[in-house]
């Protein structure tokens, strides 16, 4: 049953429906905690983390969820789950403002995902480190960072997409003669 929900608040989080996502979610954790499943109450602890970030503004909370589950996974060994992790908390973190909390969290799970040889997790966090720079006004340096994620891993379509966006953000700060030197 607290899989199942967990995969219907999955659902409602992709169909844009949070609070329902939120109410799903907490039946499943509150299920998963019942049952001491530490692996599943800690990726429910993502899920729900990312709703208070992204829809509530939570940052509180959100920095609560995922520092247990952070502890859940170092303790478990999933260095996978604990580079995943990491990201989102970094993220949460420039959210805040916090650069170099931001700057350790993505560290950590750049090396993580380096050693563990997860494409994935390196690309989610030289992302979000490109919009790091950019809030940092490094725009060139934002720039080349994208320009060689696009080259370099060109088969991850929505990471390039997600790459594609942020370098169009950075196109106002450019000359169109620059922009194209440092994208080609």
């Amino acid at each position: 049953i607290a899989t199942t929900l967990g995969n219907m608040g999955s659902m409602a989080n992709e169909r844009g429906d949070f609070e329902k996502g939120r109410d799903y979610n907490q039946e499943s954790l509150s299920i998963y905690r019942h049952l001491g499943m530490p692996y599943n109450i800690a990726s429910v602890l993502n899920q729900l983390a990312y709703i208070e970030r992204t829809t509530n503004g939570d940052f509180v909370a959100a920095e609560q969820m995922l520092q247990e589950s952070l502890a859940i996974h170092r303790r478990s060994g999933e260095r996978r789950m604990v580079g995943e992790t990491l990201t989102q908390l970094g993220v949460l973190m420039f959210k805040i403002g916090d650069y170099a909390a931001t700057n350790a969290c993505f560290r950590e799970a750049l090396q993580i995902g380096y050693e563990i040889s997860s494409n994935p997790i390196m690309l989610d966090v030289l992302i979000e480190m490109a919009s790091l720079f950019t809030d940092q006004q490094h725009y060139e340096l934002a720039l080349e960072l994208l320009a060689m994620l696009r080259a370099q891993y060109g088969d991850h379509k929505a990471r390039v997409e997600a790459t594609e966006r942020h370098m169009a953000d950075l196109s106002p700060y450019f000359s169109p003669e620059n922009y194209n030197a440092i994208v080609e």
